[in-house]
């Protein structure tokens, strides 16, 4: 269906509405669209009603919405249905409204109001109005002669001769291959109205018809559900939440839900739920979390749906309305299913001239808008201007600074999280953040006061080691660390050592002042290189990264050095210092001292300021440090850091700590007092250097008790200007990279974007571009990026990536293996195994999913590759199949020739069977602790070693296997192992859904009786679930009668199963607890099975046997400059793309 905006402008004509459109597309959020509204309010009528002329008009020419077109959406219905007026290109001419099957127009009044209050503000009406889509029954407003208010006309759109045809009488009359057309205009209306934040609310066979060339039109949007005429058909079509609570409200998921339903009536032609007679058992069903029943198949009626296309409908029922898929997701799904259109093109439905002229005066139209939106210069790329606005208010004086930061207190931790980001983006455009800046103290007492950090911040892949202290202070400790060595491919950077100060929380000064540490940059001042978090639940801990220096300190390295030469290291500490105070204006209260510069590589000092200063004291009490410092120390003032530098000179010049004649016992009341002078070395004593008249000038000027007698930056360096300094030869003064942490930074900027935007900006780049980025985002996922979101989110970019272009990282891949189909060990849901040519090795054939599936199934791939333990399988590889076209995935472990541990431990004494229990306990712990559900836990996915150890394999791809398959398609073994909750409507595996499958495992290997082995059959075990009934007790008293009488067993045949003691038993049922939160968590589990004191006289695990294997793989090359470079690539990408969404082209 034509558009029902003006026509599109000839070829090479500028488009007049442009400037416009870039105007409205400055309305790009809440308080942005709120301020229009209220500044609509002080316009005049005439400029009122072009204003929302121009709102629709830009709208509707908008091919591709985006959230600022909500926003602007959100706007127009406000402003009109205030105003009490319409866009003119949304009214019909009441010349045009003549009754009877002459009608030119061809329209006919579908609702009359008699109360202009109810009918110009009724929000839905009016929304209805503005809308114009395709797959949207147009609504217009038109004024009849001698009445005052509107009624609301429709196309008529189908011979007078006709009936309204609605959706599903339409379908039965076509033939099957034509229904997915109808099921697509449906979702492509729904996703029309879901992105402008509009809920259906009432979406049934009755809210959808067709039009004149058999296309589906969404129609009654402002009718809700109650008042639908089939309302039981209603009934079968609404979601289980909208049956909790009787004030319970449609949402965007219900739409989605009900969405479902139409798609299986258009398809099947049965109503949803059609196993269910009575609409009250179906509610019952419904509310249970029962799924409708796929028609065509076990007797049932109704054509066959393909499984793809049910799957997808299984998706929209999901129980928990966040699990359900968007309907843009369903949109895009839909849209990879080609299938003929042989519709014919939909024709215009009213006639230009029936509708009133739109907006003609576009000079006084831009004005109106500038008047409101200002001008239509583009905002800051990274920060809007009204946000930058809003937060200048915000600050703009010290008593505004105070209520911000009261308020701020007030925040959850992610808005907090979302403010701080924002601040950081503002004040990272500033040269340098002076310490009085507003914004600054702002985000600084955020932090300190919430200890959240703007992500910019962040550094990931650095380890420290916990054996390795360098120094101990009673803020934190300092520990050797590294980066995570093969993050890339130099010698240089592999296993580049660092330093990790951890500090914590409750004593630190860091926090606070880490936004300004982290804009300043001067090349005495020591960088900083990021931080991360540890124990964020408990005792929160900081760990900021350091450069490792091989220099050491200034205390130490300057006695090295000829005495001319130490006046350089004097003179970059004078640099530093004065960088602080004139740039930064850092009012330091820092003690300058010897272990408080440390040295570069380049042999320059670079001053450890920042509250930060202790980080390179190798004394571990504070008593210590207090003694130290007091040597260096007058008054807690920049004039008294001007006294610690003139002390540091002493030391570096006479390589004696000052106040050197002082006991310590006595030098805190020297520091008080100061009775007793700095001592001027001569040459009576060998362990001092002789200071020239010059530089005790300095020293003794820097040292005078009164602080007004002390001299100022500029002073200083005019006095170091005029002594015998050599000249420097020291090599350039380097940045301290840490190439790893730079690059994770930019990262965790560009994540910040729609994963699938960012995937999709890369798969247009050349293979060679792609494989970089892959194997950068690989190696970032090795060094175990420490937010969990930050690390779910690059997991999620790097499968839609590799699923796109099956680009996997370089380290995945093998060279040179080969397989025998002939050899076919097993078969599973998701692929085929064979025996490799080399019988160590096994190869995995997988099976050829849909997108959405292969996506999800590539991520799980990513995690067995990251997943390294003595009880999990390792991964050897991946390669591509080039005997299939097109190339098939091939994945390759080691071959296992024990087998699984269903049939490995029946053959073992019950004793020799609990050590393997272990190894399941302590490789799902492992999991687990990663973030990773298995979904499958069962015997048949735990493998024997060659030394007779469990090893846990198929965690999460056979996930995937019973997540895409109907409800009734588990395998029997699955299904014996599966929770309660998943036939009850929860199909998304969960860790407490792991430990009922590891209570089942537990029964099965010690009873060597699978669970639920009374019952037969799929239902009747379903039933038991149902009734969350959990696996019976082996031996109890009616056992074996029931199987005597059923199977005819004689008494004296021997028992087919174990029994099992009641310490484990016990183990079993608080694993098999019906309620998932009554179950403990593995690492409970675990203590409880170390408890059972298991005896383990198994042979030692043997390193890893696939070495060789490991051979065959390539450890890629990663040049950072070059992965810098693609991804600032990729954000221009990014931001090209949101500026067209923007301006509608």
């Amino acid at each position: 269906m034509a558009s029902q905006a003006p026509a599109d402008n000839l070829p090479n004509v500028p488009d007049p509405f442009a400037p416009l459109q870039q105007l409205v597309s400055r309305i790009d959020s809440e308080s942005r669209a709120q301020e229009v509204i209220d500044k609509a309010r002080e316009l005049n009528a005439e400029e009122r009603q072009l204003l929302v002329d121009v709102l629709s008009t830009t709208l509707n020419k908008t091919k591709i919405l985006s959230q600022c077109h909500a926003h602007a959406w959100f706007a127009l219905i406000k402003i009109a249905s205030s105003a009490h007026i319409f866009a003119r290109n949304r009214i019909v001419r009441s010349e045009y409204m003549v009754t009877g099957s002459e009608a030119s127009a061809r329209v006919k009044i579908v609702r009359q109001t008699r109360d202009r209050t109810s009918a110009i503000c009724h929000k839905k009406l009016v929304e209805w109005a503005h809308l114009s889509h395709p797959n949207i029954l147009p609504l217009y407003a038109s004024f009849l002669e001698s009445e005052d208010h509107p009624s609301f006309v429709s196309p008529s759109f189908v011979s007078p001769s006709k009936s309204t045809v609605k959706i599903c009488d339409h379908a039965r009359s076509l033939a099957s291959d034509q229904h997915l057309p109808l099921i697509l205009d449906v979702i492509n209306g729904l996703c029309h109205l879901h992105q402008l934040n509009i809920v259906h609310g009432g979406l049934g066979p009755g809210a959808v018809l067709e039009s004149d060339e058999g296309r589906a039109l969404i129609t009654d949007l402002d009718i809700p559900s109650e008042e639908e005429d089939s309302n039981a058909l209603l009934t079968r079509y609404s979601a289980p939440e909208l049956f909790l609570k009787d004030d319970s409200r449609p949402t965007k998921a219900t739409d989605v839900w009900a969405f479902g339903c139409l798609g299986h009536e258009v398809l099947s032609g049965k109503v949803p739920f059609c196993q269910f007679s009575s609409d009250f058992r179906a509610i019952s069903a419904i509310g249970r979390g029962d799924k409708p029943a796929r028609p065509g198949q076990d007797g049932r009626g109704g054509s066959a749906i393909n499984d793809v296309i049910w799957d997808l409908l299984m998706s929209c029922w999901e129980y928990e309305a966040a699990d359900r898929p968007t309907s843009s997701k369903i949109q895009e799904m839909l849209s990879y299913m080609r299938t003929e259109d042989r519709r014919p093109e939909q024709k215009s439905i009213i006639e230009p001239e029936a509708i009133k002229s739109s907006v003609t005066n576009l000079e006084l139209a831009k004005d109106v808008l500038s008047q409101i939106l200002g001008s239509h210069e583009p905002a800051s790329v990274q920060v809007p201007k009204h946000l930058r606005d809003t937060l200048s208010r915000l600050v703009r004086d010290s008593e505004a600074l105070d209520a911000a930061k009261v308020a701020a207190k007030k925040l959850n931790r992610d808005d907090t999280q979302t403010l701080v980001d924002l601040i950081e983006l503002v004040v990272k455009d500033l040269p340098h953040l002076p310490a009085s800046d507003l914004t600054g103290q702002l985000l600084r007492n955020i932090m300190d006061s919430t200890h959240i950090i703007p992500q910019y911040y962040r550094a990931s892949g650095v380890q420290y080691d916990p054996t390795r202290l360098v120094s101990e202070h009673f803020r934190g400790k300092l520990y050797e660390g590294h980066v995570l060595k093969n993050i890339n491919s130099y010698a240089q950077w592999r296993g580049l050592k660092v330093r990790v100060l951890v500090t914590k929380s409750s004593v630190s000064g860091i926090i606070d002042d880490l936004a300004v540490w982290a804009h300043a940059s001067h090349p005495n001042i020591l960088p900083f290189h990021g931080m991360f978090h540890e124990n964020l639940t408990e005792s929160p801990q900081f760990c900021v990264v350091l450069p490792h220096l091989k220099n050491g300190t200034l205390e130490d390295y300057a006695p090295t050095l000829p005495q001319k030469s130490r006046m350089l290291l004097i003179s970059d500490v004078v640099n530093g210092l004065a960088y602080l105070q004139d740039i930064v204006d850092w009012s330091i209260h820092n003690i300058l001292t010897g272990k408080g510069v440390v040295i570069s590589d380049e042999g320059r000092a670079l001053i450890v300021s920042f509250n930060a200063n202790y980080v390179f004291f190798q004394e571990k009490t504070y008593e210590s440090w207090d003694i130290y410092t007091d040597r260096f120390y007058r008054s807690s003032s920049f004039e008294g850091v001007i006294c610690s530098f003139g002390c540091l000179s002493y030391q570096v010049l006479s390589r004696k700590l000052p106040y050197y004649q002082v006991p310590d016992e006595q030098v805190k009341i020297e520091r008080v007092y100061g009775s007793q002078p700095l001592i001027r070395p001569d040459r009576t004593d060998a362990e001092m250097d002789e200071i020239d008249d010059k530089a005790w000038e300095l020293i003794t000027k820097c040292c005078a008790h009164e602080p007004e007698d002390r001299p100022d930056w500029s002073q200083i360096r005019e006095m170091l200007a005029n002594m015998e300094i050599e000249e420097d030869h020291r090599p350039p003064a380097m940045p301290l990279p840490i190439p790893e942490v730079q690059a994770l930074r930019p990262l965790s900027e560009l994540i910040e974007n729609h994963t699938k935007d960012i995937a999709m900006a890369v798969v247009e780049f050349e293979h060679d571009e792609i494989q970089a980025i892959v194997n950068f985002l690989d190696q970032a996922l090795k060094e175990h990026l420490t937010i969990t979101e930050e690390r779910n989110r690059v997991l999620a970019i790097l499968s839609r990536i590799t699923s796109s272009t099956l680009i996997f990282p370089q380290r995945y891949e093998l060279r040179g293996i080969k397989y025998d189909p002939r050899k076919r060990l097993a078969e599973g849901g998701c692929g085929i195994v064979y025996r490799g040519a080399d019988p160590t090795i096994c190869i995995k054939l997988m099976k050829r999913f849909d997108t959405g599936t292969f996506t999800a199934w590539v991520k799980e791939v990513i995690l067995w590759a990251h997943s390294s333990h003595p009880n999990v399988l390792p991964f050897l590889g991946v390669f591509l199949d080039g005997q299939n076209s097109p190339p098939q995935t091939c994945l390759v472990s080691p071959y296992m020739k024990n087998g699984n541990l269903r049939d490995y431990a029946s053959r073992l004494p019950q004793k020799s069977r609990l050590p393997l229990i272990l190894d399941v306990v302590n490789g799902l712990r492992y999991l687990h602790d990663l973030g990773v559900v298995h979904g499958d836990l069962k015997g048949e996915n735990v493998l024997i070693s060659n030394e007779g150890r469990g090893l846990i394999t198929d965690f999460g791809t056979s996930h995937i296997n019973t997540t895409t398959a109907a409800t009734g398609s588990l395998s029997l073994t699955t299904l014996r192992f599966s929770a309660p909750e998943t036939v009850l409507g929860n199909r998304t595996p969960t860790k407490k859904f792991d430990i009922w499958s590891l209570g089942c495992l537990l029964y099965e290997v010690l009873s060597r009786r699978p669970p639920y082995y009374q019952y037969k059959s799929e239902v009747q075990i379903i039933a038991a679930l149902t009734r969350k009934e959990m696996p019976k007790h082996p031996g109890s008293i009616d056992d074996n009668d029931a199987e005597k009488d059923e199977y005819g067993w004689d008494d004296d045949i021997e028992e087919d199963y174990d029994a099992i003691d009641d310490r484990a038993w016990s183990l079993i049922i608080k694993c098999c607890a019906s309620e998932p939160e009554a179950r403990p968590d593995i690492a409970n589990v675990q203590e409880l099975v170390v408890d059972m004191r298991i005896h383990d006289d198994r042979p030692m695990a043997k390193g890893a046997h696939d070495a060789e294997m490991l051979k065959l793989r390539e450890e890629p090359k990663i040049d950072l400059t070059r992965v810098g470079e693609l991804f600032d690539r990729v954000k221009e990408k990014l931001a090209s793309r949101a500026k067209n969404e923007s301006t509608g082209a």
